[in-house]
């Protein structure tokens, strides 16, 4: 199942993602990425997602960086992955918040 997620970041931005990975794999990529940052390692999430689950998708629609961050960042959602600071919530509707 393809699903809109978002990466959100406590202290940084947030991205808006399309990926088929199950919550299980995508709290595996949040560990990988928190190793990452304490080391020193530029790998970001697509570049994990590649190297764990080859033949899975992880793909980024855009994020607060980009000129449409409105949408973003106000878009419904859960958390369905955790790590530290690091978290990957599931766009529940197309609705945004109001």
């Amino acid at each position: 199942m393809t699903r809109l997620i978002l990466l959100k970041e406590d202290y940084g931005d947030t991205g808006l993602y399309l990926t088929n990975l199950e919550n299980n794999q995508l709290e595996i990529i949040l560990k990988q990425m928190l190793f990452n940052d304490e080391n020193g390692v530029g790998e970001g999430p697509e570049d994990i997602a590649k190297r764990f689950y080859p033949d899975n998708v992880l793909t980024c629609l855009g994020d607060t960086q980009s000129s449409e961050t409105d949408i973003i960042t106000e878009l419904n959602y859960k958390c369905v992955a955790e790590c530290s600071y690091y978290g990957f919530c599931e766009v529940v509707n197309n609705e945004c918040n109001k």
